[in-house]
């Protein structure tokens, strides 16, 4: 199960209990304005040499070829911050998290525990509506991306030959896409990434009985809790509903069933 912490007045609450949408956010749009930045490595001459033979180059052509090959690279580091930036603007990431009861996440995305967690049944790793969802990585430092990782990306859409193993690809979304500072650890963020190809930023549909929990916070008032009974009643009977309340002896939240 997945978590998806929301104040009342999102419209990703009609959105996901009424309309079984939810929203891929864009990248260059969210709360963190680190997202998305790597930093650049640059390589050694025997990492290049490597590199231009799997590119399809002769070992007796090196020599001549190393300068222009060299002097490109670094003519890409320059102005790769420029299209990541771009990439960021037009990929769509859907946040959740496997937690219902992390008391910062309530207090930070859900209105101060006046709004709902929505529990969405989606499968790991690789769910059909969602795709393939990775936990975040943090740490202190951008992380690194060779240059040569580029050019392979970059020669592969120009070509249209495919020139990296999924696993290379896998690892250069993560590095870019799936990886932050560590003052976000708490969040222990699932997320599900939708490039511009695939959809990129805005709504995908999926099927209703994934919504397999609603929790109303513990500050919600009455009147809108009878409102989100309602929603769900009549949008995804077969959800179940939880009332959270303040731990009697310690910090932490409990979870009564709603009838």
């Amino acid at each position: 199960m997945l978590y998806k912490y929301l104040p009342l007045d999102s419209l990703s609450v009609k959105s996901i209990l009424v309309d079984h949408e939810v929203y891929f956010a864009s990248v260059g749009g969210m709360n963190d304005p680190f997202e998305g930045l790597p930093r650049y490595k640059i390589p050694t001459r025997k990492e290049i040499e490597k590199h231009l033979l799997r590119r399809g180059a002769k070992r007796k052509n090196l020599k001549k070829i190393m300068p222009k090959a060299f002097e490109d690279l670094l003519y890409n580091k320059n102005n790769w911050r420029k299209l990541d930036a771009k990439a960021a603007d037009s990929a769509g990431i859907f946040c959740v998290t496997p937690h219902k009861n992390n008391l910062l996440m309530w207090s930070h995305y859900a209105n101060s525990h006046n709004g709902i967690c929505i529990g969405l049944d989606i499968k790991r790793p690789f769910d059909v509506e969602f795709g393939i969802g990775y936990a975040v990585e943090y740490q202190n430092s951008y992380p690194e991306i060779c240059l040569l990782q580029r050019d392979l990306q970059m020669a592969s859409v120009s070509s249209g030959i495919e020139l990296m193993t999924e696993r290379e690809k896998d690892e250069l979304a993560t590095l870019q896409f799936y990886t932050k500072s560590k003052e976000w650890e708490y969040e222990n963020e699932v997320r599900f990434l939708r490039p511009k190809l695939a959809g990129g930023v805005g709504l995908m549909s999926f099927n209703k009985n994934q919504v397999a929990e609603v929790i109303i916070g513990c500050r919600v008032n009455q009147e809108d809790r009878k409102y989100i009974h309602k929603l769900v009643r009549e949008n995804c009977s077969h959800a179940s509903v939880f009332q959270a309340n303040v731990g009697e002896t310690e910090y932490k939240l409990e979870f009564e069933t709603c009838k």
